[in-house]
């Protein structure tokens, strides 16, 4: 089956579909509160928090390595570098639960707020 070739506007509309972008947090890397990759997992996060209810960014929620590999195309040692760096400067929490254990987070969008603010 062929298929249907789209004309610009139909082009725009399937690359700007919900889910298939994210917001980056520029005021994050222009503050140096964090650099762009870290601002970008960061950017990620808040959007993986907010899938199922929205707004909800204060709750933990849980993201895999494969998903956060698929969506970010970070490697599981640059997410762990990353993550390890959030957690050190307290903007992200994390736990493991589970058999398999499966990584949850919960970030702490107040402390990056002030992080900002102070920088600024």
């Amino acid at each position: 089956m062929k298929k249907k070739k789209l004309n610009e506007s139909e082009i725009l509309e399937e690359l700007m579909s919900p889910g298939s972008w994210y917001m980056f947090p520029e005021r994050f890397v222009s503050s140096g509160v964090m650099n762009p990759n870290q601002a970008v997992l960061v950017a990620f996060l808040i959007s993986h928090s907010r899938r199922n209810k929205k707004g909800a960014v204060s709750r933990w929620f849980y993201c895999t390595t494969a998903t956060m590999m698929k969506k970010t195309y970070y490697s599981p040692d640059k997410q762990q570098r990353i993550i390890a760096f959030l957690k050190k400067k307290g903007f992200l929490k994390t736990k493991r639960v589970g058999l398999p254990p499966v990584r949850w987070f919960k970030l702490n969008l107040s402390n990056i707020w002030d992080a900002i603010i102070k920088r600024s």
